[in-house]
């Protein structure tokens, strides 16, 4: 019922919108006359007065009328430009035709305080004639609006009416009262007027309305005839030809039917076959593995071989998508050159293929199947823009021994890839019970490490840096650490690779970030003080939104992005140069200090120390370790670099004086281990004192 009553005061809101903007036209279609006879009246009216009062300045008069004619004109114009254009507010437009109105009427009722009172009774009764002949002029052209037109009739007659009333004349109270009365008439009239004039446009409105449904229905009309016309033709041509069809669809029956058995083997095809490589897809080799368990009885043992292709990636993000299809088509035809009746080929998706290995007598049967396998992927590949080379990760499990359903078997042998991977890449691993055991504890850690993250499970160590000649803390790295209600402390080394492995390390960057921030701000907000560096991830700087997190970071903290130092190791540089030189760009913009951290042990290159905006070298523990047993040179020629590059350079790991000595002998001075200090809660670092080593003076000063 709501909806029903909205609808038709929907269409009663329409309807009076509509007869408005017809009484607006009415209006202004009436304006252009009623102005040439207004301006016609004053004239005569002026003329006529003037002859007998020659000294009243009527033409000034006369002038300002056909001023507000003349704006009143333009109004008219520029509504016409508007209608042209359909645009405009009708009720702006009613009200700027009354203001112009009211202008007028306010100009003929000045004629009446400024002069009527000069003249005499001739004078008085023809200004009388004229103002009545306007305001009875008026009932038509006003009379789209009865406000308007009872407003313009009662200004015209009542001034004069009323001044004339109270002169001494009895022809002017004569002309008085009938000025009033014929005011009260023309009220009446205009009434009469507005309502012929309403009753007249929403005669109109509704006429144009039904011509409109009658030209639409004749439309209608029109369009069904041709319709029925040409369906009566199409029924004709179709009786023409309908034994002709018959006859034909007789004959294609036989053509259909074969093209469907056809269209179905197809379909079958399809539903079991990779549509890249023309193996056996995902369904139909779980359906094989299924088919041999439950042949067990009539069949000896079989294998699954799950293969993953090593550096596969590389080839895709460097040289594109279609170059990886090329090489998983490659990889697909070696494949299929080693399958037959006992030998199974499928792809299980992405770089991951699979291989089942019917009826085995022997361990030999599946050494020699893996070799084969590993040499025949091993072999260059040659593209249009390269050669290259892949490996593969082999995992394997066996039937019975690994699982007696399809999900077992091809799980546990993707766990044994994985351990295949760990252990170099490029070889065959057969599956055993205890790394299933590894597998689920390591889903186990993921899921524990993801549970950390979010609820704030973690915790910071700080390790300070110190410059040993003046034994001044000039840093602290932040370090994570995780502590799990269940597992005690969990190790960096093994939680680190997890996060990397699982794709968590941008929230755990995240959340280290914001952590050392807020911790460094709280503990020193001195502006001047130690700067905290952070460790980042390829995956964290790569992100889409990392300096706007960094930046967010720091207007929360409030800590100086001058004490902010971002850690970044060499695999950084590897990929991706023009987007990573971009983000280091923006944070040394905002006075972030960028260091690299455990130089040379990844893919050093001069070019990434001269391209990227360095300002520190870290020199890894390796190096150390190695300084008493000639790997001296090593770490002189990298202090060396660092310094004609301008860069400073902190020495990690040092755990002896004689470390330490030395390194300074080769002119480093900024130190980082075990020496000085272990890792240690944020509020021991900042209270934590340099320890007083007895040391020889250093060969150099410290470089600022």
């Amino acid at each position: 019922m709501q909806s029903v009553t909205e609808h038709y005061r929907g269409d009663a809101g329409e309807t009076a919108q509509q007869l408005l903007l017809e009484r607006v036209r009415t209006l202004y279609k009436h304006g252009p006359t009623g102005a040439y006879f207004t301006l016609a009246a004053a004239t005569v009216l002026v003329a006529m007065v003037a002859t007998r009062s020659p000294e009243v300045h009527l033409w000034y008069w006369l002038i300002a009328m056909g001023s507000v004619l003349l704006l009143r004109g333009a109004d008219m114009l520029r509504y016409r430009r508007a209608l042209e254009d359909n645009e405009g507010d009708p009720q702006l437009w009613l009200g700027r035709f009354t203001a112009g109105v009211l202008a007028t009427t306010l100009v003929w009722d000045s004629f009446i305080w400024l002069f009527f009172p000069q003249l005499d009774v001739f004078g008085r009764s023809a200004v009388a004639v004229v103002f009545a002949v306007m305001a009875t002029g008026s009932i038509n052209m006003l009379a789209a609006n009865q406000w308007l037109g009872s407003a313009y009739s009662i200004l015209m007659l009542l001034p004069p009416s009323l001044v004339l009333l109270f002169d001494s004349g009895s022809a002017s109270l004569l002309l008085g009262t009938l000025g009033l009365t014929w005011s009260a008439l023309l009220i009446v009239l205009v009434h009469n007027a507005h309502r012929d004039i309403t009753h007249s446009l929403q005669l109109s409105r509704q006429n144009r309305e039904l011509t409109l449904k009658a030209q639409q229905r004749q439309l209608e009309t029109m369009e069904l005839n041709a319709e029925l016309s040409l369906a009566r033709s199409h029924l004709m041509d179709a009786n023409a030809s309908l034994e002709e069809k018959v006859r034909e669809r007789t004959a294609e029956l036989e053509h259909e039917i074969a093209e469907r058995l056809s269209y179905q083997r197809e379909l079958e095809r399809m539903a079991n076959e990779d549509p890249l490589t023309g193996l056996a897809n995902r369904t139909a080799f779980f359906n094989r593995v299924r088919d041999a368990i439950e042949q067990k009885r009539m069949r000896n043992a079989f294998a699954v071989f799950f293969v993953d292709l090593d550096r596969f990636k590389e080839i895709n993000d460097g040289l594109g998508h279609p170059a990886g299809d090329s090489v998983l088509k490659t990889i697909a035809d070696r494949l299929k050159s080693l399958c037959g009746h006992h030998v199974v080929c499928g792809r299980w998706g992405g770089d991951e293929f699979v291989i089942l290995q019917l009826g085995i007598e022997r361990r030999r049967d599946i050494d020699i199947l893996g070799d084969l396998i590993l040499q025949r992927v091993a072999e260059p590949i040659d593209l249009y823009r390269a050669t290259v080379t892949v490996g593969a990760s082999i995992g394997i499990s066996l039937f019975p021994e690994h699982g007696e359903h399809p999900d077992e078997l091809i799980e546990h042998a993707d766990i044994a890839v994985y351990q295949a991977k760990h252990a170099g890449r490029s070889i065959a691993r057969l599956y055993q019970p205890e790394w299933g055991q590894e597998a689920r504890m390591r889903l186990e850690l993921v899921q524990a490490l993801r549970r950390a993250i979010d609820n704030n499970g973690l915790s910071l160590a700080f390790q300070p840096i110190v410059s040993v000649p003046d034994m001044r803390v000039v840093g602290m790295e932040a370090l994570c650490r995780w502590n799990d209600p269940e597992r005690g402390a969990v190790p960096p080394g093994v939680f680190i690779p997890i996060a990397e492995e699982s794709g968590m390390m941008p929230q755990l960057g995240r959340w280290v970030l914001r952590n050392a921030c807020e911790t460094t701000q709280r503990l020193c907000p001195d502006a001047d003080g130690p700067l905290i560096a952070i460790n980042v991830s390829v995956a964290q700087l790569l992100g889409d939104n990392f300096v706007d997190e960094v930046r967010r970071v720091l207007a929360d903290t409030g800590l100086s992005p001058r004490r902010l130092e971002l850690e970044l190791t060499e695999s950084l540089f590897a990929d991706k140069l023009a987007n990573v030189e971009a983000r280091l760009q923006e944070l040394r913009v905002m006075g972030i200090r960028i260091s690299i951290d455990d130089f040379g042990t990844g893919y050093s290159s001069m070019s990434y120390l001269r391209r990227f905006p360095l300002d520190i070298l870290k020199i890894d523990r390796s190096f150390v370790k190695d300084l008493a047993s000639g790997g001296e040179p090593i770490v002189s020629t990298i202090i060396r670099l660092a310094h004609s590059l301008n860069l400073e350079v902190i020495v990690e790991g040092i755990e002896t004086v004689e470390e330490l000595q030395h390194v300074m002998a080769l002119g480093a001075y900024l130190m980082q281990g075990f020496l000085l200090s272990k890792p240690m809660s944020p509020e021991e670092a900042y209270g934590w004192v340099v320890p007083q080593l007895d040391l020889a003076p250093p060969k150099a000063a410290l470089r600022a």
